[in-house]
């Protein structure tokens, strides 16, 4: 055989040269096998080891009329010679067409034709099985492998008037041990995607069917199905708008039927259609499909295993890790199970599914377009028995991980449900085993609770439009609350319909968690912030609820709508009621919520430490109207009632007038209130209390108050205090006591206490001026009233009145009291930053004076006799009036007795003086009819005195002035020598005196100007005087002291100096007398000399001041003439 073969490929490869000349009987013979007759332009061949390639170039298919129908761009040929000696037949190894392009048309009537094969119809229907079998038993006795490259078709379209190419495309027709197979792949029109490639081959086990099975495998990506103009044409339910899709898909078809299937898809923007048996439209996008999907067909029902399965778009999302459908049917009676078993699954928002499902009963429709179902299962199963089109039963079991029913905040969730369905499409049962799991009722209640134990049945019933629950006792532990729940719903699908029938009971719970049960949702936005704050610390237990009515009127504001009722007992719990207010503390008692109020009945409870609210009633009748009522019996410590009240926001308890009061003793009363649940609520606050105080101290010291030993009742509302009447004692005095509210335009709100007693004068002064107590002596009847304005800058006012009798007043003339004799008087003290007190003292006199913060005085204005003081803006001493006696030699041991005058004195000016004095007694001396006037303007003080020893001025220069001269000016000054009896006295004063000046710097001394005109002594005229004196660095200068008289004249200077060794005073003195006696009459020495014309010159020089001269110290030259 062997010799055969290579005598026929030595006869071929001398026959190839040959091969064109044959080209006519070529042409001949492939017309008459493919029934068409075929013109090739070229002819060559080769030889290739045992084998002969054939290459036709340019072959055409004619028609009859000598038309080409396509063409060929190179056809080869493979002969194997081994085969052909073998079969003595030609049948060619290999067939490749290279460069085929078919035109394929479709009419406007559907028809479609492939150019060149006009006869073939893709429409026909009759003997379509008997052409694909005769395909199909050629393809499965061909030996010849055909392969097809670099094709394409051109499509045109009469009904969309459009054309397609579908180009390179590359197929292979070979065979294997079962049978033919088929592979290849093509690229699609540029709107249509990317490519496609495929494969399928005869299946085992063909077991003599009369069609053959098949295993195909498909791969399309970039399919874009927007680009289809003939997608709506597909005779489906559901038809693909728009998306685009990488698809593989293989899998078994055998009987016309796909028998299994694998698949795996990722599509992305897709747009479906879907049309009900009534025509109408639905439309779904979805963002994404995807996943590995097996399908495996058998004789009673088939199997669907998908893994990491996901739907998903704004309005769906269903994915699984692990998700396997079934079906199966059964062999007694026409029903059919289907059922679900699956791991991770999650769906969310599926109500656009049933937009898909236009055979879906109505009413769970609704529940999916109107409510939303979404959720994820852990794991679990589910199955449905379907028959006569309808769903008969179904059950679930598994773990339910997330599970959402309704939309956005309205939803109710909950995770990690064991649960067992059982149920038909009318009516089923749940039945729950839970532990570890979580519950969110989004129509009631804002937050979640954790589900520590959820064990208990609910059975449902559903009609047409119509849901109905009923539960047996649900054991329910969220970790805070334990307890029994059982409920009954009623919904008949109409408005407000929905009838809601709850009991609850449960042992105890965390007063702060109360707020986490409340059905927030459907409360006030004002109260859920109240509620949120309100409960701390304590604990609530035997908690029991009723809930019965319709669920649109929940929680039932009007009584005849329906009941919602929480009945609790509370144990020291703490209520914050509004923030600006002090919490109540460790109440007690009962605590009810009813409708949209809650009412609190306490046992006990501390309003602040040492203060106790017993038997209280705690209400918010109605939770929009946003303020909260308290009434009940308060007991405890007036300190702790100041306390309270200082820390509450009522305006009068921020005043100095509360925080400043000593206050000790036990109080009782009722208190009434009502107050804005949030301090954004443009409401009063409401208080009324009445208090019973005993034993009670109340005292202001800076005031110099003092309460005590108080028994009696006091009324208070939120603007302050309304009334109160108390027996105590006031200043140690028994004394009736009232309190009122103040009503005084000036000072604004406040209080008022009134009280009258026999107390001492001496009491209402400030304690940094008792020293006034030792000039008053003896008790009064007083009668007292304090003005205590709530602004503290306002200033406290004491006023008191009194006849004065009783009371000694040791002060000297015009100020001196007996003590049985009445001196109608009134005393006004006002207490801001400085004190001023004013008062009147019958006709005698009127005085107000200003003390400053360092117990300084710093102002005095004293009118004496009948007319009213008048206050000044000025600091300093003021002094008016008239008077009949004034003993200035008293005055002066009496204030430097107080320390007003003298060492330690307080520094005050004076800055004026208008007094008119019928009699002054001076160093002894009366002087009688005196003006005295002083007044301090411009940098200069200015003294007036006239009486009938002296008349002039003095201007004494202040700080401010630049000249420091003091002027003093006189029209007359009579001087009276001591009597003998004064001369001890007189002495003892010049030794004061000159103690006085050790301590004076004589550089200190400002210039002194003094002119008097007339100065007379003893009655007896000695001239007119003139001194001049200027100050030194080391002491001063008496440059000019001049006497000029009729009969005396005197001219001197010198000097008081003050140096590191000491002191020393020097006087150079020249005097000229015609009657040297009458100088010395003058001088107050009597008959000692008479008459005498003297001439003197003396030097005088001694150490010490002025004072310090004595014929001891003296060293000095005397030169006279008599």
């Amino acid at each position: 055989m062997l010799i055969v073969a290579a005598l026929c490929i030595t006869a071929f490869r001398f026959l190839i040269p040959e091969l064109p000349t044959y080209k006519t009987d070529i042409e001949e013979w492939l017309s008459k096998e493919i029934k068409q007759e075929i013109k090739i332009k070229e002819i060559s061949a080769s030889v290739q080891g045992s084998t002969i390639v054939l290459d036709f170039k340019g072959t055409e298919i004619l028609d009859n009329s000598k038309f080409a129908l396509f063409q060929i761009k190179d056809l080869r040929v493979t002969v194997d010679i081994f085969d052909l000696i073998k079969k003595r037949k030609i049948e060619p190894t290999t067939v490749d067409i290279v460069g085929v392009e078919l035109y394929v048309e479709r009419s406007l009537d559907g028809k479609i034709t492939v150019h060149g094969f006009q006869d073939l119809a893709v429409n026909q229907s009759e003997s379509e099985s008997s052409d694909l079998n005769e395909i199909l038993n050629k393809l499965k006795q061909l030996n010849t492998q055909l392969r097809l490259v670099d094709s394409s078709v051109i499509f045109r379209d009469a009904r969309y008037r459009q054309n397609y190419r579908v180009s390179d495309i590359s197929a292979i027709i070979a065979r294997d041990n079962d049978g033919p197979t088929l592979s290849g792949a093509f690229r699609l029109p540029e709107n249509m995607g990317a490519q496609i490639r495929f494969f399928t081959k005869y299946a085992s086990n063909q077991n003599n069917m009369k069609i053959p099975a098949l295993e195909f495998y498909f791969h399309g990506s970039g399919i874009d199905f927007e680009g289809f103009p003939w997608k709506d044409e597909l005779p489906v339910s559901q038809k693909i708008e728009k998306g685009k899709v990488d698809l593989q898909v293989w899998g078994r078809w055998d009987n016309s039927t796909v028998d299994s299937m694998q698949l795996r898809v990722n599509a992305r923007d897709i747009a479906v259609n879907r049309q009900d048996k009534k025509g109408k439209d639905y439309r779904i996008n979805l963002d994404e499909i995807g996943g590995s999907i097996a399908y495996n067909n058998s004789l009673y029902g088939w199997t669907l295993n998908m893994k990491d399965f996901i739907i998903r778009n704004n309005d769906i999302n269903i994915n699984s890790h692990i998700l396997q459908l079934w079906s199966k049917d059964s062999a007694t009676e026409k029903k059919t199970s289907y059922g679900a078993s699956f791991n991770n699954l999650e769906f969310l928002n599926i109500r656009a599914l049933a937009k898909l499902f236009p055979e879906m009963s109505s009413s769970a429709k609704e529940v999916l377009i109107n409510k939303g179902v979404s959720g994820s299962f852990y794991n679990g199963s589910f199955e449905f028995d379907l028959a006569n089109g309808s769903i008969n039963k179904y059950y679930l079991d598994g773990v339910i991980n997330d599970f959402r029913y309704g939309r956005g905040k309205e939803s109710i969730e909950f995770s990690n449900l064991k649960a067992r369905i059982i149920a038909t499409n009318k009516k089923g049962v749940i039945n729950l085993n839970t532990t570890d799991g979580e519950l969110k009722l989004g129509p009631l209640f804002r937050n979640s609770h954790e589900l520590k134990t959820l064990n208990g049945q609910i059975k449902w019933s559903i009609g047409d439009n119509t849901i109905r629950l009923q539960s047996t006792p649900i054991a329910l532990n969220s970790g805070d609350l334990n307890g029994t729940i059982k409920l009954a719903y009623n919904d008949l699908g109409k408005k407000d319909s929905g009838f809601l029938d709850i009991t609850a009971y449960f042992k105890q719970l965390p007063a702060f968690a109360v707020k986490r049960y409340l059905p927030a949702k459907v409360m006030k936005p004002k109260a859920l912030k109240w509620l949120d704050e309100a409960f701390r610390n304590g604990h609530v237990e035997d908690i029991k609820v009723l809930v019965h009515g319709t669920v649109n009127d929940f929680p039932f504001k009007y009584s005849q709508k329906g009941i919602f009722n929480i009945d609790a007992v509370a144990k020291n719990v703490d209520l914050n009621f509004n923030d600006k207010w002090p919490d109540i503390k460790n109440i007690s008692g009962k605590l009810i919520f009813v409708g949209e109020g809650m009412t609190f009945k306490t046992t006990s409870g501390n309003l602040a430490k040492n203060l106790n609210i017993d038997r209280a009633r705690i209400d918010v009748k109605d939770f929009s109207r946003t303020s909260i009522s308290i009434n009940g019996e308060v007991s405890g410590t007036s300190k702790g009632l100041q306390q309270y009240l200082i820390h509450t926001p009522l305006k009068f308890a921020k005043s100095n007038v509360l925080k400043d009061a000593q206050i000790s003793g036990t109080v009782s009363g009722h208190l009434e209130s009502e107050i804005p649940i949030s301090d954004k609520i443009k409401t009063d606050d409401k208080v009324n209390a009445t208090v019973k105080f005993s034993n009670c101290k109340l005292a202001w010291p800076k005031w110099k108050v003092d309460l005590h030993d108080l028994s009696g009742n006091l009324v208070v509302n939120e603007n302050g205090i309304i009334d109160g009447d108390f027996i105590g004692k006031y200043r140690d005095k028994d004394a009736k006591i009232n309190l009122s509210p103040l009503k005084n335009a000036t000072m604004g709100k406040g209080v008022t206490i009134r009280t009258s007693g026999i107390f001492s004068l001496a009491r209402f002064i400030p304690a940094d001026y008792s020293k006034v107590s030792r000039i008053i002596e003896g008790d009064s009847n007083w009668k007292v009233k304090i003005d205590a304005p709530y602004k503290s800058e306002k200033g406290v006012v004491i006023t008191a009145l009194s006849d004065m009798k009783g009371t000694e007043i040791k002060m000297p003339q015009p100020f001196n009291k007996k003590q049985q004799k009445k001196l109608p008087s009134k005393v006004i003290m006002r207490f801001t930053e400085k004190t001023e007190i004013t008062a009147q003292m019958g006709k005698i006199a009127s005085v107000f004076a200003q003390i400053g913060q360092n117990s300084s005085l710093e102002k005095l204005v004293l009118n004496i006799g009948s007319g009213k003081v008048k206050k000044t803006k000025t600091q300093g001493v003021f002094v008016n009036g008239k008077i009949n006696i004034l003993n200035i030699d008293t005055w002066n041991q009496y204030l430097s007795k107080l320390g007003f005058i003298g060492n330690g004195a307080n520094n005050i000016c004076i800055n004026s003086i208008n007094l008119l004095a019928k009699k002054i007694i001076y160093k002894g001396r009366e002087i009688t009819n005196t003006i005295l006037m002083v007044n301090k303007n411009k940098g200069l003080t200015r003294i007036e005195l006239k009486n009938n020893w002296i008349d002039g001025y003095a201007e004494i220069p202040d700080s401010s002035n630049k000249d420091k001269t003091v002027k003093i000016r006189l029209q007359k000054l009579e001087y009276h020598p001591s009597k003998k009896k004064d001369e001890q006295k007189n002495r003892n004063d010049i030794i004061s005196k000159n103690k006085d000046l050790v301590s004076i710097n004589p550089a200190t001394i400002p210039p002194i100007d003094i002119i008097i005109n007339k100065i007379k002594s003893n009655g007896i005229n000695m001239g007119a005087l003139k001194l001049k004196s200027i100050p030194l660095k080391n002491g001063m200068e008496i440059n000019k002291l001049e006497i000029k008289g009729e009969k005396l004249k005197i001219k001197a200077n010198g000097s008081w100096l003050k140096n590191k060794g000491g002191e020393r005073t020097s006087m150079q003195v020249s005097a000229n007398s015609k009657d040297i006696g009458h100088i010395v009459r003058a001088l107050g020495f009597e008959d000692t000399i008479r008459k005498g014309e003297t001439k003197m010159e003396v030097n005088l020089l001694w150490p010490g001041n002025p004072a310090d001269l004595s014929l001891k110290n003296l060293k000095s030259s005397l030169d006279f003439t008599i």
